[in-house]
């Protein structure tokens, strides 16, 4: 799934209980090289959904739980939310919550041959409450997002002073490599 503007997969606006498994996102079917989408995964306002056993990488954030996050001007999302002005009126709206995020491999190809994202795992403005990791079993191997600003987790907000009601919270990250 890629060479989309926007997410390769999105979940939003309500979707409940589905499950996105063994997909390559922003990658060839060879794993050796990027198809880059804007956001691989995007889920938002999107509740208890389960992310496992993908192969992620060539995005600008590989999997997106919430809304704006901390990339200033190399976030594609002000140029969606401009594009899409019934999208900027959520912000602050529902949540992103119970998500399960395990055994994705982000970042990386054949070989663990590298394929960026800019980002691999962001979690953004209204989520709540997910788990990215696994107390067992498959972790996510998040590596190789080193196209700057190369970060392979973020937690944050692209807002100035944010209100309360908007920061990501409640969030898990565990066993993660």
């Amino acid at each position: 799934v890629g060479g989309n503007d926007a997410a390769g997969i999105a979940l939003t606006d309500g979707a409940e209980s589905n499950q996105i498994t063994s997909n390559f996102v922003g990658v060839n079917v060879g794993l050796t090289s990027g198809i880059p989408n804007s956001f691989g995964i995007w889920i938002r306002q999107a509740n208890d959904n389960t992310v496992s056993e993908n192969v992620i990488g060539g995005d600008i954030i590989g999997l997106l739980i919430g809304t704006n996050i901390g990339l200033g001007a190399l976030s594609p999302i002000a140029g969606i939310y401009h594009a899409n002005p019934d999208m900027a009126a959520t912000r602050g709206g529902d949540y992103t919550t119970g998500n399960m995020v395990f055994g994705n491999i982000v970042g990386l190809g054949t070989g663990l041959v590298p394929i960026p994202n800019k980002t691999g795992i962001a979690v953004g403005e209204n989520a709540r409450s997910n788990f990215i990791g696994t107390a067992e079993g498959a972790p996510n191997i998040i590596s190789g997002n080193t196209d700057a600003p190369g970060y392979g987790i973020l937690l944050g907000t692209l807002t100035l002073n944010p209100s309360e009601d908007i920061l990501p919270r409640q969030n898990t990250f565990v066993k993660n490599r």
